[in-house]
């Protein structure tokens, strides 16, 4: 579906409740509460803590473009990195807006917004995305975290995540 009739029913609360995967149109991981008895949630929050702040850094660093796919994008969180990013830097996003997870409020469709407003930026919608992978320029983490606060470690109850830097050897 295009971007304009998903911010229209999405924004409105009015779509019927068809399934979008079997006409390939827009498209997820999944929410945790804390981190398993074997982990305390204050070790959890460091080990993903990281996850944001390697994120906004590599933003930082970049020249040329970033690419981000991943099926969840909150807009606080693509604020921050638009602000972590100068403005020659073409941004190109991957994401999966189900207008269902839309109304459950797992992604922002208004990061469609923040991205028209920067100027500079694309954004591309996959129905059957599911990957979480992020380049600026040479710079790659590849993992299971999702472009929300709380996979990146930026709440108050992080998700246990991984986003690891990927070398392909060039």
């Amino acid at each position: 579906y295009p971007i304009a009739w998903l911010m229209r029913y999405c924004r409105a609360g009015l779509y019927t409740n068809h399934d979008c995967t079997r006409r390939r149109c827009v498209t997820q991981l999944k929410n945790t509460d804390g981190c398993g008895a074997w982990r305390s949630k204050r070790s959890c929050a460091l080990v993903s803590e990281l996850h944001g702040d390697a994120l906004t850094r590599m933003c930082e660093g970049a020249v040329k473009e970033i690419l981000l796919a991943a099926p969840y994008v909150k807009q606080r969180v693509i604020d921050t990195l638009i602000a972590h990013t100068k403005s020659t830097v073409a941004i190109t996003l991957f994401t999966r807006w189900r207008p269902e997870e839309i109304k459950q409020g797992v992604s922002d469709i208004e990061v469609w917004d923040s991205l028209v407003s920067r100027g500079n930026s694309t954004c591309f919608l996959r129905s059957n995305l599911h990957a979480k992978y992020y380049r600026a320029d040479d710079s790659r983490l590849i993992g299971s975290a999702n472009l929300t606060s709380t996979a990146l470690g930026w709440s108050i109850v992080p998700n246990l995540e991984l986003l690891v830097p990927w070398d392909t050897g060039d």
